[in-house]
């Protein structure tokens, strides 16, 4: 696969050097195996060597992610993707968008990019909560990849459409989907600190959260309340006014309309609605959902 494994000033990286001549040529074989759950574990394997490679150079000065392929690679791939994202076995639709922040973090062009993206969003609408909610993860947590401290063109161009389409959609599963999309984007700009530059973004997702706190429908107003103690908003909120860029100022006003929203959910009809709207207000919840009725820590659907 020529150079796979070596870096820009040359030099062989040896962990790069065995994925590119060894691994990656059996791997491209399983993808083709007449049985999905081959096909499903190896996807799971290049997720998996994408994650440990990336956590040995996190410890390396200007490094931010050392691909396990390249973008022609990851080119070569989309196709059996693509089909394995439509096989009836649900697990294996999963297991196909679970590889996607590798993939992402493996491209640079924008073209390659969307496609991936095609794949992913595709499966959004899965009639499968888990497809769903797994679809969702890989969308968002592929945003800002590879660049410290920024906000990179999957986010802005890919993830933030399909935000605001889910948010206004009429499906309900959708707007819970959104939810979802939320909540892997909060905590990641805290995580990376993606508003150190601009906090515009940010704002953006608690007003979709606010938007949302209003709907017709108790799942999606529960799961608002939900999100909003996953993410430890009130946290958020003053980390990102204590050291955010752009739009910081503007962060007091969101955060009076969270809790204005919040305890408008607090006087509603419905228990649930009113049970987790109090919990995101008192800050009780946290992020791993350790008060959730429902005892799974995901969001619950209809």
């Amino acid at each position: 696969s020529g150079g796979g494994g070596t870096s820009a000033g040359g030099e062989v990286n040896p962990h790069l050097h065995f994925v590119d001549e060894s691994i990656l040529p059996v791997v491209q074989r399983l993808l083709h195996d007449p049985d999905p759950s081959v096909c499903s574990n190896a996807l799971r394997a290049v997720a998996n060597a994408s994650h440990s490679i990336n956590a040995k150079a996190e410890g390396d000065e200007g490094v931010d992610f050392v691909p396990v392929l390249k973008e022609k690679q990851v080119m070569r791939l989309l196709p059996t993707l693509s089909h394995l994202s439509t096989n009836q076995k649900w697990r294996v639709r999963r297991s196909a968008v679970e590889v996607v922040p590798a993939l992402v973090k493996s491209t640079a062009g924008m073209k390659a990019r969307a496609e991936i993206g095609k794949l992913v969003v595709d499966l959004l609408t899965d009639r499968v909560a888990e497809v769903r909610k797994s679809a969702s993860f890989a969308l968002c947590s592929a945003a800002g990849a590879g660049k410290k401290g920024k906000t990179d063109d999957w986010l802005q161009v890919v993830v933030m459409p399909h935000l605001e389409s889910c948010s206004k959609s009429s499906d309900h599963r959708q707007r819970i989907v959104c939810l979802d999309m939320l909540r892997t984007l909060i905590v990641k700009q805290r995580e990376e600190k993606l508003w150190k530059k601009d906090c515009s973004l940010l704002i953006r997702f608690f007003e979709i959260l606010c938007e949302l706190s209003e709907d017709n429908l108790p799942n999606v107003k529960l799961n608002v309340g939900r999100a909003l103690s996953h993410v430890e908003w009130k946290g958020v909120i003053k980390e990102a006014g204590a050291k955010g860029g752009k739009g910081k100022e503007r962060l007091a006003t969101t955060k009076e309309m969270v809790k204005a929203a919040l305890k408008v959910m607090t006087n509603d009809e419905d228990q649930d609605v009113k049970y987790f709207a109090k919990e995101a207000l008192n800050g009780t919840g946290g992020s791993k959902d350790k008060n959730d009725k429902s005892g799974e820590g995901q969001f619950s659907e209809l």
